[in-house]
């Protein structure tokens, strides 16, 4: 590989022109938003669990798990699929083709989410004095949460479709966790100091509408004159259906593989350890943090240049984001190892050092994650998702069956031994499927070949 492909002169890089301009400017938004993101999150997982404490903040983490498997019929894969759709139609400058796409999905939102909602009613009435009246309403909250945290995550697709990568994370990723400790402290200082789950739920409600008002300004400033108005739409639904489905059936694997261990372990285990669980997973986020900021910036390139048919920059994207990913993840990880347990405690309080043990097993599997890189996206964004639905079918066979067998027992460790096995396996078996399909080696090996032609999948 010539090094002097990774040059460009200082002028070139500011003024953003070319691709290495574009994406040193998207990558530094992107991650600086993963960065104020990791640490929204993480202001809000110890407002709430100081506040909480430890069992109330496992019920609370347990009920946003299940009402992200609830979620799956609303959302699973239209992000994806819109920012797709909304790159090549931005890229073709076909305002038909963007307005059309946004309406149809923004309709299958609604009507799956009224579906799901009223399903939820149903049952936890029909149920009667089988759920308690604080259960029964912990089920309405996540339900009615159900709608609004789709509709944002479609909205932040089509910014990040547009290339408006900033603008489609912050609201989500750093607003709405930092508006809902906000709205936690003003609580306890104003109202309730005994907050309880339910309470933090309903909040979050406010703060996810809050979020929601703020996405619909941003989306209708970043939208082309011609994809404003929402009539003369020409929808797909064939075609887009026939997309949707391998990436809702990839997507909706991939939440389970996220939640399964959360709502297990909230099923077999007492309510706390589903908190310092959630700690581990929270700080385990810090591992991989450089690969989920460039992840949500390359998306839309390896489509462009799937488009253009230009291999070569799209193997060197792919290598320099893992070799990137886990330069960010080691000293992370060596400072949990230092001095993990210790920072736990102080941070969240000394019940949470339990925590440590699960986050240095999920940290682990989180560096191998990075070596592979952006292995998801390239499958995705290139058309490849029955390669990809394979590899998570396996990968989410092994973990709920894992989690299933190790949690009962070992509690939170085994549920982080669980998810760790299960993220080590989908990685390998999506880079075998991008190296064989496309051709693109995402490890940092891949700085030193040559992208080569892919091979056609069997039908």
């Amino acid at each position: 590989m010539n090094l002097r492909t990774f040059r460009s002169t200082p002028a070139g890089i500011a003024s953003g022109k070319g691709l290495k301009g574009q994406l040193v400017r998207a990558g530094a938004g992107g991650m600086g938003v993963r960065i104020l993101s990791l640490f929204a999150t993480l202001a809000s997982s110890v407002v709430l669990a100081r506040v909480l404490g430890d069992v109330d903040y496992g019920i609370y983490a347990f009920a946003l798990s299940v009402t992200a498997l609830l979620a799956l019929p609303v959302q699973a894969g239209l992000p994806l699929l819109v920012i797709r759709e909304t790159a090549s139609a931005d890229s073709a400058r076909d305002g038909t083709a963007m307005r059309s796409i946004i309406g149809w999905a923004l309709r299958i939102n609604i009507i799956f989410a009224l579906v799901v909602v009223l399903a939820v009613l149903a049952v936890t009435l029909v149920a009667g004095d089988g759920i308690s009246t604080q259960d029964r309403l912990i089920f309405w909250l996540a339900a009615l949460l159900i709608l609004p945290v789709a509709l944002c995550s479609t909205l932040g697709a089509i910014l990040r479709g547009l290339r408006k990568v900033m603008s489609g994370l912050y609201p989500i990723e750093v607003v709405r966790p930092l508006l809902i400790s906000l709205l936690v402290a003003a609580g306890v200082v104003l109202a309730a100091p005994n907050l309880d789950a339910t309470a933090a739920l309903a909040l979050n409600l406010v703060a996810t509408l809050a979020v929601l008002a703020l996405l619909v300004v941003l989306v209708m400033r970043a939208l082309p004159p011609e994809s404003r108005r929402m009539s003369g739409m020409q929808f797909q639904t064939s075609s887009w259906l026939k997309a949707l489905v391998p990436l809702a059936l990839m997507s909706s694997l991939h939440l389970v593989n996220q939640n399964a261990d959360m709502v297990m372990l909230g099923i077999f285990r007492e309510p706390q350890e589903v908190g310092y669980y959630k700690v581990a997973v929270s700080g385990a986020g810090f591992v991989i943090f450089g690969l989920s900021a460039i992840q949500v910036v390359a998306m839309p390139y390896v489509s462009r240049f799937h488009v253009e048919r230009d291999p070569v920059r799209m193997q060197r994207l792919a290598a320099a984001c893992a070799g990137g990913s886990v330069l960010l993840a080691v000293p992370v990880f060596a400072l949990y190892l230092a001095v993990g347990r210790p920072l736990i405690g102080l941070v969240y309080g000394a019940s949470f050092e339990a925590a440590w043990e699960p986050l240095m097993l999920l940290s682990i599997a989180q560096i191998i994650n990075g070596v592979f890189g952006i292995v998801w996206p390239l499958l995705v964004m290139t058309g490849n998702e029955k390669a990809g639905f394979r590899g998570m079918i396996v990968a989410t066979a092994i973990n709920v069956t894992l989690n299933a067998v190790l949690i009962p027992d070992m509690g939170a460790v085994g549920a982080a031994i669980a998810t760790g096995i299960s993220v080590i396996v989908w990685n390998v078996l999506f880079w075998i499927s991008a190296r064989r399909l496309i051709g693109i080696d995402a490890s940092p090996l891949g700085l030193l070949r040559r992208a080569r032609p892919p091979h056609k999948e069997a039908p």
